[in-house]
């Protein structure tokens, strides 16, 4: 009897924490986002996304290093010319959409910003081999950019066409965003 009642005293204890949003709440610690000028093309090494090495199973204090290296097959890359660039004036609420082949700068319209294009990845993922893409299909669009301000680099990191507030770019005047990919004709 005292063999089964123990294990059954434990689960009664523990079941209620793992689906309680209450007990999620008072475990949970609060984390800082991290400032907007450490967006880069590297993982930032910051509260958030310190220690996900534990979090992928790796135990506690271990930290995964991330392979950041663009690997994609040559029939992707040759696949897509340029992305859509949409940058909307947080003021004004006006938009305008630039095209910018991959590999180019372009001014961005009057906003005293320019971009260059590094690399633009279809279906987006990340694993251990680096930055490739699952397809050639755009379901994950993303860019890998420098935004520049006033002739010096801002910014270095992905834009998400689908996620565009993960690592958006810092500047309280203007949004630029990742509209899409253009097709290679």
């Amino acid at each position: 009897m005292r063999r089964t009642l123990i294990p059954v005293i434990a689960l009664a204890m523990i079941l209620p924490a793992c689906g309680s949003k209450k007990a999620a709440k008072t475990t949970a610690q609060p984390v800082a986002p991290a400032p907007a000028h450490q967006a880069s093309s590297q993982m930032p090494h910051d509260a958030i996304h310190r220690g996900m090495g534990g979090a992928m199973g790796m135990g506690a204090g271990h930290e995964m290093a991330l392979n950041t290296t663009v690997q994609l097959p040559e029939a992707i890359r040759k696949a897509w010319s340029g992305v859509k660039i949409k940058v909307i004036n947080t003021k004004t609420k006006a938009s305008e959409i630039y095209a910018v082949p991959i590999g180019s700068q372009k001014v961005l319209g009057n906003s005293g910003l320019k971009i260059l294009v590094k690399s633009f990845v279809p279906d987006f993922v990340m694993g251990a081999d680096g930055i490739t893409s699952r397809s050639a299909e755009s379901r994950n669009p993303a860019a890998e950019v420098v935004i520049s301000e006033k002739g010096k680099p801002d910014f270095k990191g992905w834009l998400f066409a689908t996620m565009p507030d993960i690592h958006p770019y810092p500047n309280p005047a203007y949004r630029v965003l990742l509209a899409g990919g253009i097709p290679a004709k």
